[in-house]
Formats: structure tokens, sequence, C-alpha cells
């Protein structure tokens, strides 16, 4: 039997194996890691910036046994042990170093830099033939390390500059040594020496002087202490090389994440646990080459887990427990591995709590190792709910491209606009290359049609970094028609409960506890593993659950407790589209964050285009819009009810409108453009200037704004609906129901929802009018304002409308100074509405199609806005 090569572990020391400031559980790991290593007999070879005299004090001040050979002064000296357990200095390898390096000049540098305030040269014994050392500023390293780099260049000196911390000390550190030559070329020049092979080896690193070997293509742990902009140049090094394998991302610091990474590397062995139906549901990799399985299957009496590989099939049988659950931890299965679920060697389906689905909704499941993105959002504290602006959107209609890391080039148009969180359309995994998101099947799988689980990562980091908020949507009251396997595992599915696009969850029949189960662990998965700061629920009156316990109000509390382990407001919302008391104000403290509000919207549509109705509501118009505004809403849920001043009163006792600041509204959603026959917008059935009129009442309404995506702009592009489902008769379905859902729309000339047409017509990347977008931005940022001088309050506002004029208006009571107040104008657009004359004792803050007819009064036509502060009133005789 051959013998199997020894395995290496080296190892940065200080910040990586050595304990950080005593810290009594690194320390204890070290022991345990020490410990594991000498039973497994891997060599322990220490890779420091330290020389000789220091890496032995450090070795002894933490009884770490003395190593064979160790490479000191970042890469430019070798130690071997000699038999009194001494260190000496390898010959051979300064040998080397003269060969190769021997045009490096240690005079001419230090020279060079000698007026550098910030840089002081470190003891005698710091330095060599092949490095000079400095101390430098902490505070002013990375511009001195710049100003060294221009030095250097400009004087033609070929040299690589290291720089990193001391941790205890708190300083700069500054290492110069000739071009090319680092603790990777050391290592590989000893592994070369030695005979052994760079597979031997897993090295462990924090710091700016352990990059070269990060890099060098050694697996690679990189501790929890690294700047993320180590871990971030690692980790894009091994994806783009597709080495991600070779790569772990600890979460522990120091000791304690080289304890975790030998153990996912199985240098030694991982810690000892049971399988339980408790633990997360679908594959979660648990080291390089062993993942656990999680899967709910009752109607299961055999399953196993399919990998592919290549054009074979390796089969791991799983036992079921009592529950239904099979669950186990499988060796040979790793991180980016394919696998599918063999039932009863009947079928194979993919996992029902896939990660990613690489190949669409019928193939296989992919495993996902979530912790090897290096987030760098640590310091990110999230966005309040007062400071909601919300900006709905589609990934595959934003950009031309369709794509999560295209969206990121537009993050900072989003942040000029004044948007401070984003609402995207839902991910599960839906059957075809475009959809809604309505029809997903696979709810922990983000759709392989915008990119990678680590693409949408790096959309969500990208957003935290300029403080914009990123908020879900998620279906939970049904799943879409084409790739919905979970019938073949469990009573998934309701018996007696049903929606108008498929089966309802099973909340509340036999065996409900883990089709429960399976939906609330979903939410707190999409909030922890991709940092999102919210969900919003889709149609939660179709979430149908007559138990004890409403799916609801558990959602409610396992994301309350979720939120009190992290350091950013979480946003829960539900799409009531009405009123609903029991959602905003419970009285068991399990009330939602928010709720979609569409009351104020489409009376506003029933007043400018009454021809249209796109929603299964009566509005009355102009008198509509007084009531809307006057008090939120105006009908009442689960049940769709019209509400009546009585009941009302009943529930807002003396008043209270306290609700208005969980009302999310806005002027245009996905589902009002996309319902429209042609996927009209606002601007388009009504007029620009319509808009510019009607958009103030929201924006600077006490509840949370939410504009839909390219309605900022007048975006000339539609936003039709649109599928991809590849069963004919799926497609030919939706294009009729299409029809018979509105019937009352004129469908000539519409295009059907699954031609491609539909879905290359909405990108919102054609014509745009950056007038109206500078008329978003100035609203926007005078809401901030007005939120900062707490003027947005219910408590402050009356509304004052004329409908049989026209004219809506809100009206602030300020806590200090002047009042606020916005008058809008505006009907259908061809409609001609007299002259209306104002009087004002104030400013114009904005005005849109107002005439100043003197200092004090100014008139207003049809599709006109007044913004201001002071007083305003009808002009006599109006």
């Amino acid at each position: 039997m051959p013998i199997r090569p020894r395995s290496i572990l080296a190892t940065d020391l200080d910040g990586t194996l050595l304990p950080l400031q005593d810290d009594p559980t690194h320390i204890a790991d070290l022991q345990t890691l020490l410990e594991n290593l000498r039973a497994n007999d891997v060599q322990v070879l220490p890779v420091t910036g330290r020389d000789r005299a220091a890496m032995i004090e450090a070795l002894q001040a933490f009884q770490i046994p003395a190593p064979e050979v160790a490479i000191c002064d970042g890469g430019t000296t070798i130690v071997v042990r000699n038999d009194d357990g001494g260190f000496d200095y390898l010959p051979d390898f300064q040998t080397h170093l003269e060969a190769n390096f021997a045009s490096f000049a240690t005079d001419d540098v230090s020279y060079l830099l000698r007026d550098l305030v910030d840089l002081r040269f470190r003891a005698t014994e710091k330095q060599n033939q092949f490095k000079i050392s400095y101390f430098a500023e902490a505070k002013t390293l990375q511009a001195t390390v710049a100003t060294i780099q221009s030095r250097l260049r400009d004087s033609g000196i070929d040299c690589d500059v290291i720089s990193g911390f001391n941790l205890h000390w708190g300083e700069g550190l500054v290492d110069i040594l000739p071009a090319g030559l680092s603790k990777a070329y050391a290592l590989q020049w000893w592994l070369d020496r030695s005979g052994n092979d760079r597979d031997q080896v897993v090295f462990a690193g924090d710091g700016g002087n352990d990059l070269e070997v990060f890099l060098a293509g050694y697996r690679t742990i990189v501790v929890g202490n690294a700047e993320p902009e180590i871990a971030s140049t690692v980790y894009a090094a091994h994806r783009t090389g597709n080495t991600l394998d070779r790569f772990y991302l600890s979460e522990a610091r120091a000791t304690s994440g080289v304890l975790d990474g030998c153990r996912w590397f199985e240098l030694v062995p991982p810690e000892k646990r049971e399988s339980r139906s408790s633990d997360p549901l679908g594959a979660v990799p648990v080291s390089c080459n062993a993942t656990h399985f999680n899967i709910w299957a009752p109607y299961a009496g055999r399953l196993a887990i399919e990998k592919q590989n290549g054009d074979e099939i390796q089969r791991f049988r799983i036992q079921p427990d009592e529950d239904g659950y099979f669950h186990r931890t499988v060796r040979g299965i790793g991180g980016g591995d394919r696998y599918q679920i063999s039932l009863d060697d009947r079928v194979s389906r993919p996992d029902p709590a896939s990660r990613f689905q690489p190949q669409g909704v019928h193939g296989p499941s992919m495993v996902v190792d979530h912790r090897k993105y290096p987030w760098h959002d640590a310091d990110y504290r999230g966005v309040a709910k007062s400071d909601l602006v919300i900006y709905e959107m589609h990934f595959g209609t934003f950009t031309s491209e369709g794509s999560y890391l295209a969206a990121i080039d537009r993050i900072e148009e989003l942040v000029s606009l004044g948007i401070t969180a984003v609402e995207v359309l839902p991910l599960a995994q839906c059957a075809g290359s475009r959809n809604w998101g309505y029809d997903g099947v696979q709810l922990y799988a983000a759709t392989e049609n915008y990119g990678t689980p680590d693409d949408f990562k790096r959309f969500v980091d990208a957003c935290h970094a300029v403080g914009i908020a990123v908020i879900l949507d998620v279906v939970y009251n049904h799943l879409g028609p084409e790739g919905n396997y979970l019938h073949d595992f469990g009573p998934y599915f309701s018996k007696r409960h049903h929606t108008p696009w498929g089966d309802a969850f099973n909340y509340d029949g036999e065996n409900s506890e883990a089709a429960r189960r399976f939906v609330i662990e979903n939410a707190v998965y999409w909030l922890r593993e991709y940092h999102l700061d919210g969900l919003r629920l889709d149609a939660v009156h179709f979430m149908f659950d007559d138990s004890d316990q409403p799916i609801l109000r558990s959602i409610r509390h396992a994301v309350t407790d979720f939120a009190g382990t992290v350091d950013r407001p979480i946003h829960l919302i539900g799409e009531a589209n009405i009123y609903d008391h029991a959602l905003v104000s419970p009285t068991d403290g399990t009330a939602y964050d928010a709720i979609w509000a569409d009351d104020i919207m489409h009376a506003i549509y029933s007043h400018t285009v009454p021809e249209i109705n796109l929603a299964h509501r009566h509005y009355a118009g102009a008198t509509d819009i007084e009531e809307a505004l006057q008090h939120g809403y105006l009908h009442t849920g689960p049940k769709v009810t019209r509400i009546d001043s009585e009941v009302r009163r009943q529930m807002h006792a003396e008043g209270d409108f306290s609700f208005l600041p969980s009302l999310i509204c806005g002027l245009q959603t996905h589902d009002c453009v996309g319902n429209h026959p042609h996927g009209s917008r606002f601007h388009q059935l009504t007029s620009t200037e319509t808009q510019r009129a009607a958009i103030p009442l929201l924006m600077l309404y006490p509840s949370i704004p939410m504009i839909f995506m390219g309605e900022e702009y007048a975006c000339d592009a539609p936003f039709m609906f649109f599928v991809d489902f590849g069963d004919p008769r799926l497609r030919r379905a939706v294009d009729r129901g299409r029809r018979n859902e509105y019937p009352h729309h004129q469908w000539k000339g519409a295009i059907a929802p699954s031609h491609d047409d539909a879905f290359a017509n909405s990108k919102s990347i054609q014509i745009k009018d950056p007038a109206i977008w500078q008329w978003y931005r100035d609203l926007i940022a005078l809401r901030k304002t007005w939120q900062r001088e707490s003027l947005l309050d219910w408590k402050n506002l009356s509304v004052v409308c004329d409908p049989a004029r026209s004219l809506f208006a809100l009206q602030y009571q300020a806590p200090t100074g002047r009042p606020k107040f916005v008058v809008s104008r505006f009907s259908a657009p061809a409609d001609e509405l007299p002259p209306l004359s104002l009087q004002i004792d104030g400013d114009v803050l904005m005005q849109s199609s107002v005439h100043r007819d003197s200092p004090t009064q100014l008139t207003l036509q049809n599709q006109a806005v007044l913004i201001g502060e002071g007083t305003w009133n009808l002009a006599a005789g109006q």
C-alpha cells in the first residue's frame, strides 16, 4: 500500500495561529488544534514575518512544539531545527537568494526613503540582506505605502512593499523586499527542495504579507480577523480560477479560525455531533468533502442522494426517522457538487430546499457553501422604517444584461435619486429564462437566470456600501405550475385551501408542522445568508391558515427572533393591498412593519383614466382620492370590504391614525403596470404632467413611499407580464388566462405573456425623461427634509380637497416654523378644467404648471401642483 504523503499546515503566526490578546477561547482551541495535528501526523510549518528569535519567543510563550522548519522574516530566511532543539539558518536558501536577488541594494532604498517622517527603522535583528523593515504610523499607513511605491517606481528600483499592522502595539509595519521574493516564494522553494507537493499544504493567514501565499494555489484558510479587502482579493482569485473548493473563509478569528479551517480541510477530525431532523433543511456542507442533508419526504420509503460525476452517478442512501425526515452527513459530496434526490428508486428530483439550480427547475441541485462569500457590510446599520424610500425593481428588466452584477452599475443612480431601499421581485427559481418571479418552485434557490448566489450577495453588499437596504419579495401562498415537485415528497400542500394560481401550502392540515417549518425556515434563510433587510410577503390573504397560530404570526415571531441577532432593522412587509388591521395593529405584539396599501393609487387611476380598472375593486374617482388621503385607505381585509365611517371609528378609536407610517403607498407598482394589457405606465395612460402633479401627494404623505422601476424617468418601455414555461399547454393557458382575468380591458394588439417580446420590450433602459427624474429627486430630498423636521407625522396632517374641482391638498402644521402644504390639481388630461386661483402667504418650494399672476396669487390649470410653506386659500370668488 502506498504511503499517504504527510499533510502540512503552513501558517502565519501573529493574528493567525497565535491567540489574540490571550483570548481564553483561542488558547483552548490552540491546545485542541495541536493535539489533533499531532494525532494526525500533520506537520506545522510557521510562515511568519518575525525574525528567528521572535518566532522562537512566540512559540515558547504559547507552548507550541518546535517545528522542523520555519520560514521567517517575511520569506527572506528559512530556519531548520537542529539536534539541540534550536534553529539554524538554512544556508542553501541564503545562497539561492544571493544568486537570484543580488541586485537588491538595501542602502539605496534606505537613502531614498530617509526623509519620510512616518517611517522608523525597526531593530537591527529585523533587517537583513534582503529585507528592510520599518515601523509606520498606523493612521497614515496607506498613504505612506503609496509614497514609498511611487518613489521606488520613479527611481527604477524594482521592489515589493508589504504592509500590515502589529496587533499588539497598534503600529503599522512596512517591509521592503526584492520584487518576487515573498513568503510564497520561500514556501515553494522549500517544497521543491524537500520533495513535497503543494497539494499536501493548507495555508492559513490573515494579512497583507500572506497575500502572495493566498494566491499561490494552496488550499487556503483566511481567518475571520483578516481585512475584508484581503478576504475579497483571495476569494475573487479562487472564484476566477474556479478553485473555490480550495478556499475557506472562517468566521472565527485567529487560532479558532485555524482550527475551524483545519476541520474544514479535514487535516483534523470535525467536531462530533449527531445528525438531527432539526438541522437546517437541504444540503449544508460541513467540510470540503462532506455535506449534511435533511429532507422531509414522508411519501418516500427509500431515499438516496445521487451525485453527478460526469456521466456517472454515485448513490448515497439515507434512512428516514419516525417523522419522515431523511438526514445524515454524506462524505464524498462538497460545495459545488451537483445532486438529485432519488425517491423509492422511481424518480429523481431536485432538492425541495435546493440552494441553487444551475440548469433550471428540472435539473440537478447544487451544494452551496454560503460561508465562502467575504461580506463587506460589517459596519452597515440598515435603514430605519421612517427613512424608507423604496424602489421596486425586477432584475431581468432593470438592465440590458438582466443580471445581479449588471444591476450594481446602476446603484449610484439610485443613490443620486435619493432611494434608501430596493424591493426586488421574487428570486426563487422559476421555469424558463424569464418570469416576474411569482411562479417560483424552489424557494431556497436564487434564480440562475440573473447569476449565481454570490452574484446576488455582491449586489446586496454594494447596496449596503452606500446605505441602501435590500428587501426581497417572497411567495408563500403557492408554487408555480412547472417544476413543482413537492407533491412527490410529502403533504406540503393543503387539501382544503386553494389559490387562483395553484395549490395553497398546508399550514393547518394534517402533518402541517413540517410544511410550516419549510416556509418559516426559508424566510430566515434569505435574511441570514443574503444579509437582506426585509421581506415582502406576496398576497398574504391567500396564505390560508385556520389554526390557532396562523402562519403569518409564526413568520413574524421567527423574523423578530432573527432581528434580535443582527445590528440592522429587519422590515417584514405584507402585501395586503388594502388595510388589514390584524397585520399592522394587532394586540399581541406581532404587528408587521408595513403593508402594501393601494387604495390611493387606484383612486388616482380611477380619476385620471376612468375607463381602466386595474384592480378587482371599485373606485369612484375624485371623491375616493379625498377619502383615501384622509384615512390612508378605503377597503379593509383580509376579506375585501369597503369600509364605512362607523367601522372606521370603531377601528381607530379617538381618531388614532398611527398606522399611517406602516402603509406603503405608490403611484405605480409592478402589478398596476403589468396588469394593463400593454404594460402601460401611468404617464403613458395619462401624461407626464399628470404624473408630476399626482406623485407629490404620495411622496409627501406620512406613509412609506414606493417608486416602481422606471417611473422616475417616465420610462418609455412598458412593463408587461411575461413567462417562459417549457410546457406548451401552460404557455397557452397563461396567454388565455390573462385575458380572462381582465376581460374588460382592450386586448387588441397586446403581446402574449409567453412571447419573447413581452420580456424584451420591458427592459427599463429605453427613452427616459431627465426632467421628471429631477422632479422625483427634488421631491425625495424635500421629503427627507420634512422628515428631519418631524413634519410628516399624521398628527400634523390635514387633508383639504375639492373633488368637484379636482383639487387635492395636504397641509402640515409644523412643530416649529411655518406650515407646509401640497396643493395638486389633476384629472384626465383631456378634461378642460377652468383655471383656479390661489392666494398664498409664504414661499413656493416646488411647482409644476403653475402660473404666477402676482407675488401672492397663482393660477392652477389641469395637471398642476404647488408645494410651499406658509398658508394658501382659494382666491375670492372661486
